[in-house]
This record gives C-alpha cells, structure tokens and sequence, in this order.
C-alpha cells in the first residue's frame, strides 16, 4: 500500500472508488461499452468513460455452483478463494455477449479440510500420514490412485473424479508414531488433535468394520482394500497404483502396513483456490464474442 498509495496520489486522474460493487456494463446503441452500473453507499450510480472499461476481476474459486457447470465434481469442491471470487466479473461480461475459455480449467488440492461452519468453505491441511504408510480411499472405501506419487497433480486429478470429490487418508497409531518421529506430522499437531480445528473429520474404530461404519463407507470394501494393501507391503513390489514400499524419499519416510488395535481416518476434499477460466481476448485484451469479433470499449485484464 505504501507504493500504491504513492502513486496514486501523484497522478490526479487516478481515483479509488471503494465499498462499491460493479453489477452491469453499459453499452451504446452501437454495442460499444462505454460504463458501468454499480451499487454504492448511497444506492445505485453509474460511471460514464470516454475510452472503455477494463474489468479486472473474474476468478470463480469462491462460487462452488459454477464450478459446478464446468467440473464434473465441481460443485462440490471446497470453496477456498477470496470471497470476491465468485465470477461475477465474468457473468457481467458475458451478458454483454462476450466469449469464455478455459473455464473447466479448475485446480484443486487434494488436501482440502472442510469449515466447521460452511459446508462450501475450507483450508489447506493434509494430513501426510500416507507418507509413514497410510492409505487414500474414496467413499466407496477404495484406493484410486498412488498415494506417494511425486507428480502432485495426478493425485489431484485422481480426486477430482472420486465421487463428490472427497477422501479419507486410513492410518493407525504405528503410522501416526513414524510420521512424527520424522517430523512430518506438522498439520497433524496443529489442526487434528482433540481441540484443533480438524477434529470434526476426524474418525476412529477398534476394528475396521467400526472405522467403515464411522465414515459410512462400505466395510466390505474398506477390509478387502485394506488386505490387498497389507499383501502388497508384504509383497514389497510396486502395488496397482504403482506406489513402492521399503523406498526412502520425500514422500516415504515408513513403511508400514495397516494393523493395530484401532484404525483412524481423516475426511477431505479437493479444495480450490483459484480459477484459470476466463474471457476470450486478443493480444490487446479486447473482449471477444462468441464469434471472436472485438467488443468494442469492452477490456479484460
């Protein structure tokens, strides 16, 4: 702010208009852009221009419904971007006839903890716990991807086709104990003990039949995904997924089988912190049509 501030106040044709949201552009009768409606203080006022409008805005990583025409699961990715992001910006650009690209264009995390408050809302905080032996499955209670894999964006991918887009990282205290004698269990200590921020997705059993009613997931498939996860440790060769055992890199610090006298699970969701879909524009950002013509006044930054 100390730099924007200054030059600001050195250039008596910039103006900051705040508290005030933009909800419609103004076009001519030739379909050129020349202001916009908005909402204020004191109600609704318009600004005229002389040149055109440039939008700066556009981002969707707060409106789960819209990522929800776009992504398959998308609704139902938490919603992690500034409140401001809910494409709004794009909306207003598309009534005047402007094109979109890129919108199914829509990373996510696959370590997303959901809001004690707003089901939509949530953080970053994985758990890690896969790293010292722990396992992923979807609500099906099945694996469906290599939990290890060091290409971060297959795994999100992996989750984003998982119904409704949520997991449960299954571990045990043997897992839990290995992790933190390696001191990866930093989001561990911080967000998933008994008064953190994470215990209401926590889940615990004494048996894994007990953990499967916990997170309603099937107990016939979390015990036989837990048994051929248990052969393939044993085995000690690359399993389905192509995940490796007895390896030592970032990713695993442990191996470790899933056994114990009682089994734990996290909930989490793919979560989206921004969006990369947007308007049609030219080398120039002018807006473009659906056709690809240049909406005249009309640009996107």
């Amino acid at each position: 702010h100390a730099v924007l501030d200054k030059l600001v106040a050195a250039d008596s044709r910039i103006e900051f208009i705040t508290l005030t949201t933009a909800k419609e552009l103004i076009a001519n009768e030739k379909g050129q852009i020349i202001g916009v409606k908005a909402v204020g203080p004191n109600g609704e006022v318009e600004y005229t221009s002389k040149k055109g409008v440039i939008v700066c805005t556009g981002g969707y990583s707060s409106n789960s419904k819209l990522m929800g025409q776009y992504a398959p699961e998308g609704e139902y990715y938490l919603a992690g971007g500034a409140p401001g992001a809910d494409g709004y910006g794009i909306y207003m650009m598309q009534k005047v006839g402007a094109g979109v690209t890129g919108m199914d264009c829509i990373p996510t995390f696959p370590m997303g903890m959901i809001s004690r408050t707003d089901p939509t809302k949530g953080q970053i905080a994985s758990t890690y716990t896969w790293k010292a032996g722990a396992i992923t499955v979807n609500k099906n209670g099945e694996r469906f991807c290599n939990e290890t894999e060091d290409v971060v964006s297959i795994r999100e991918v992996a989750l984003e086709k998982q119904p409704e887009a949520v997991l449960y990282d299954i571990y045990t205290d043997k897992v839990l104990a290995d992790l933190a004698a390696a001191g990866g269990d930093i989001f561990m200590r911080f967000y998933f003990n008994e008064q953190g921020a994470g215990a209401h997705v926590m889940y615990s059993g004494s048996t894994i039949e007990e953990l499967a009613a916990a997170i309603n997931v099937p107990a016939e498939n979390l015990k036989k995904t837990i048994e051929d996860y248990n052969a393939a440790v044993e085995k000690g060769e690359p399993d389905q997924f192509g995940r490796e055992f007895n390896v030592s890199n970032t990713y695993n610090i442990a191996t470790n089988k899933i056994e114990g006298e009682k089994f734990y699970a996290i909930r989490l969701h793919a979560l989206c912190v921004m969006t990369l879909g947007g308007v049609t524009a030219n080398t120039d950002m002018q807006v473009l049509d659906e056709a690809g013509n240049v909406i005249p006044g009309l640009y996107a930054a």
